[in-house]
């Protein structure tokens, strides 16, 4: 098999990869770094990719990492559906709208690492109170303009690469207890892209360690 992706079910951007390879039935090995083990700073890992983060790929020798990098990678590359990464440039622009918004602010939030792994990440020094109202500012400008009259992010009638990607991370302050429950839009949009069998695949190793800890999970 030529494809490799090094991933953690607990870690989001490894969780977005996979959903689009199982969405896709996209063939891969997956080869598990797990970070609360530290796997990510071994030296084989090194070599995949030197930043030390997850997740990357090995695609027959050519090795990416960066989980937007990934995941539009293998939209060109594999037979994947027109509505994941449009191949009409205005639709495909207004999902790289989002992706590139991402960085900065949902994948920003500290809210979770500030939470439950400070030891992981020390780089987080704000408070939690202070995560908690980034996370609430950026569920907010989710609502009020990437979902805004819509079914999925960025004018998508359908499933995005864009809506994998926000809903993996947003999900993840489940495990927080974050509650959702002042966000309607995002709670019905969460239940639509969840609904999609592969990226709840992709999630489940997640959920069960969420239940174990924190109950079923309810949108």
């Amino acid at each position: 098999m030529s494809l490799k992706i090094y991933a953690d079910y607990m870690s989001q951007p490894s969780r977005a990869v996979l959903s689009l390879a199982k969405i896709a039935k996209i063939p891969y090995q997956l080869v598990e770094i797990r970070i609360n083990k530290q796997a990510h700073l071994t030296p084989e890992y090194t070599k995949v990719n030197p930043l030390k983060r997850i997740p990357a790929i090995d695609d027959n020798g050519f090795l990416l990492a960066e989980s937007h990098a990934i995941l539009t990678y293998l939209c060109e590359t594999r037979k994947v559906a027109d509505h994941l990464y449009p191949k009409d440039l205005k639709k495909r622009a207004l999902i790289d709208m989002y992706l590139h918004w991402h960085h900065a602010n949902t994948r920003r939030c500290e809210y979770l690492f500030q939470t439950l792994t400070p030891e992981i990440h020390p780089e987080c020094t704000t408070t939690t109170e202070i995560e908690e109202k980034n996370v609430e500012k950026c569920l907010k400008e989710i609502e009020d303009f990437y979902l805004r009259d819509r079914k999925f992010i960025s004018n998508q009638e359908e499933l995005s690469i864009a809506d994998i990607s926000c809903a993996s991370e947003i999900i993840g302050l489940k495990l927080a207890g974050f509650d959702y429950e002042p966000y309607p839009v995002i709670r019905e949009w969460l239940k639509k892209v969840f609904s999609n069998s592969g990226v709840k695949e992709a999630h489940e190793v997640f959920f069960k360690v969420v239940e174990k800890k924190k109950g079923p999970i309810v949108f």
